[in-house]
């Protein structure tokens, strides 16, 4: 039987919510971001990424998988580990996200996320599988036509408009195609303001080093701050709210340049990385960060198939529970934007699944954190924990 394309586009979706099939679902994320950190091959590359994005996108595509095909997408996802009514705990935080106030014009935060289903005329979705993506995805479905090359520009609009136009072009030229038979999108936009700003008058013009004999001149924003921190013998971190506290930024910095970043980076994973942020106090902190501006872009089938996912993308899938037709994915495209001011950060992000067919100041002295050199950072949710955005910049100016 002929093999059609299933194509998949996805952003992020944001979490806000406390439950713990919700708290499961966040932790499963973390897992795969720090996994899916250590496969990145970036050299002197700066790199930045939505895990969730990437989370959802293979949630929904794993609603209409079977057999061995369920099994690989839930163990490369850390899906196993979550106890069966693994879409309650979806379904929660899509509602929660729906819920809670998305824009809020009092803290300058605002975070949109939105989904759709693009399917191809002839395309029969089974009755339940339609149901899922509606009821736990909120997405809206709209029938086109994968000859008519418009198509691609169509949904590109689409995630343009809802990313706020910083991600463009998702899906490449010659990806979508007469066998392409279902595009799966999630975008997401995300602009917030620090709870402390830098103040502009302090940026100045400072050397990074991106290795030890090599560097450029960026601009270096400087603040002088309470916040939490952590620090060991390899980093050191520290935690940056935005206005309201339900987000905050961590930067992850080693202490030194390549041979501390190597050690750095192998050592991360997601019991590190919960220990830092348990192990964090409240210190005065004398900070300084350069200003920041990346785009990234991944095609993701070599990395999940690497991980343990290969059989999704083969003739051997089975996508059985979405349609009676024979699919498989045939490429995951993930592209995410960011961009880190003295005011604060907007970032992006989309991911295309393309199927076939209590705070006590510290008393101690002030504490220095000059990211003068490659550092990783995360942008996460505090209420869940949830990991949205994950990064690591080796050059400012790139």
């Amino acid at each position: 039987m002929k093999k059609f394309l299933l194509s998949g586009l996805l952003c992020v979706v944001v979490v806000f919510a406390n439950a713990q099939n919700e708290k499961q679902v966040a932790d499963s994320n973390n897992m795969f971001a720090f996994e899916f950190y250590k496969h990145v091959d970036a050299g002197k590359n700066n790199v930045f990424y939505s895990p969730f994005s990437i989370t959802t996108a293979m949630a929904m595509a794993q609603t209409g998988a079977r057999n061995e095909t369920y099994r690989q997408i839930s163990h490369v996802m850390h899906f196993n580990s979550l106890p069966k009514k693994f879409m309650g705990g979806i379904e929660n935080l899509v509602n929660a996200v729906e819920k809670d106030t998305l824009t809020d014009t009092a803290n300058h935060v605002v975070i949109s996320l939105a989904n759709s289903i693009w399917l191809a005329d002839s395309l029969k979705v089974k009755p339940t599988y339609a149901e899922l993506m509606t009821n736990i995805y909120h997405a809206k479905s709209t029938k086109v036509s994968f000859a008519d090359t418009n198509t691609r520009n169509v949904i590109n609009n689409w995630v343009g408009v809802k990313t706020n136009g910083k991600i463009k072009n998702l899906i490449p030229q010659a990806i979508l195609n007469p066998s392409t038979r279902m595009v799966l999108v999630n975008a997401i936009y995300f602009n917030a303001r620090w709870e402390t700003p830098f103040s502009k008058q302090y940026t100045l013009q400072k050397s990074f080093y991106i290795s030890k004999h090599d560097s450029v001149t960026a601009d270096m924003m400087h603040i002088t701050n309470n916040y939490l921190y952590y620090e060991d013998k390899d980093l050191q971190a520290v935690q940056m709210p935005y206005k309201g506290n339900s987000l905050s930024m961590i930067v992850l910095l080693p202490k030194g340049i390549k041979a501390a970043l190597n050690k750095m980076e192998s050592l991360l994973d997601e019991k590190y990385y919960n220990r830092i942020l348990d192990s964090m106090s409240t210190k005065k902190v004398k900070l300084s960060l350069p200003k920041f501006k990346t785009t990234d872009e991944f095609q993701l089938k070599d990395v999940l198939s690497k991980i343990g996912m290969p059989i999704p993308f083969t003739p051997n899938a089975d996508f059985s529970s979405l349609t009676d037709e024979s699919l498989c994915i045939d490429k995951v495209i993930h592209k995410a934007f960011i961009d880190v001011v003295e005011s604060g950060t907007e970032a992006a992000a989309a991911t295309a699944v393309v199927v076939r067919t209590s705070m006590v100041v510290s008393p101690k002295s002030l504490v220095m954190f000059n990211a003068n050199h490659p550092f990783v950072f995360v942008i996460r949710d505090n209420a869940t924990g949830c990991i949205l955005f994950m990064g690591k910049i080796m050059n400012p100016l790139n």
